[in-house]
């Protein structure tokens, strides 16, 4: 007889025979519920935002919500503008 393990559908994780919830999820949620609730923006979430950069620095290899949330944040620092 096999036994199947479980896996966690939000983040695709098996540890042993239980799922594991990603550190980061209720940082996600809560940015997402922020944002709805002030037209998506930005400027009304900063300390949500926060929040989840501060989760990420601290778990940022063991959480699926920050492996895209890295990604952006390193994307949106100011960039200069060369002018030709």
């Amino acid at each position: 007889m096999q036994t199947k393990k479980a896996s966690d559908s939000r983040t695709n994780r098996v540890v042993g025979n239980m799922p594991q919830k990603d550190p980061c999820q209720k940082q996600a949620c809560a940015i997402q519920k922020c944002l709805q609730a002030n037209k998506y923006i930005e400027t009304m979430c900063e300390d949500v935002i926060r929040a989840m950069r501060m989760c990420c620095e601290q778990t940022g290899k063991n959480s699926v919500c920050c492996s895209g949330f890295a990604k952006e944040h390193k994307s949106t620092e100011p960039k200069s503008l060369a002018v030709t």
